[in-house]
């Protein structure tokens, strides 16, 4: 496999390539699929081949297994994940600060389009300092919450109250 691009404790990002298509959507999450049938109206399978060679679509690993999958396109970032998130779930978010950084290396300023039935996401967004900006509903009814996250040059994720103190 491929260097990673970025680790974090077991948590590896990679680019993503086909070899990962398969096996991520063989355990992609219910919330996803129903997301995808429901919002989308689209096949989770034939969307993540058609992001495989953006320049920043990226899975998640864990000892080789993708858990997420996630992508930055024209300042708006997407994730997916796989069942087995639930696991490492709080090892995730201390990843996150990590990933939001790396996005920021090519977009000043990140973008988020998420359903408004999904508080879990929205709550993770506005740990990593996404502001909502405002409600969509679309011809059907389907709301989606917009946030927004700018990079500043004094940002920074982490919490300094969560580091330890060095004596």
């Amino acid at each position: 496999m491929a260097k990673a691009l970025l680790k974090h404790g077991e948590f590896e990002l990679h680019k993503m390539e086909e070899k990962h298509v398969i096996p991520f959507c063989n355990n992609l999450s219910p919330q996803n699929i129903r997301e995808f049938q429901v919002l989308y109206e689209e096949d989770p399978l034939s969307s993540l081949y058609d992001v495989l060679n953006d320049d920043l679509a990226h899975v998640i690993t864990v000892e080789g297994r993708p858990v997420a999958a996630l992508g930055a396109y024209e300042g708006v970032i997407w994730v997916m994940f796989s069942r087995d998130i639930k696991k490492y779930w709080r090892s995730f978010v201390r990843m996150s600060p990590k990933v939001i950084r790396f996005y920021h290396q090519f977009y000043e300023q990140l973008d988020a389009i998420v359903w408004d039935e999904n508080t879990f996401i929205h709550n993770w967004l506005v740990h990593l300092g996404f502001e909502p900006q405002f409600i969509e509903e679309d011809n059907r009814g389907m709301r989606t919450v917009h946030f927004v996250r700018c990079n500043y040059w004094y940002d920074d994720i982490d919490s300094g109250s969560s580091r330890p103190v060095m004596h």
